[in-house]
């Protein structure tokens, strides 16, 4: 049987996700600035991964998406976030 969260132990995730997802947006920028296409293929396939654990699937589906982009060698995905 799932063990049942607390709904301060829900909250406190979606903090910890929050935050991180701002970090994230800010490495994607950091990225698409000096054109590394390999860290921002990396960042974006953290951002699907915890936003599809937390059910935020329409992020997730841009994020990969722009991970697809980014492994496939095609700068464009940078301007997402240039």
């Amino acid at each position: 049987m799932a063990e049942q969260l607390t709904p301060r132990a829900v909250a406190r995730v979606i903090r910890i996700y929050l935050n991180a997802a701002g970090n994230m947006e800010a490495e994607l920028r950091a990225c698409a600035e000096r054109a590394d296409i390999d860290g921002f293929g990396k960042i974006s396939y953290a951002l699907n991964s915890s936003s599809r654990s937390l059910g935020a699937i329409r992020l997730a589906n841009l994020a990969a998406r722009a991970e697809q982009f980014a492994r496939a060698g095609e700068a464009g995905a940078l301007d997402l976030f240039g």
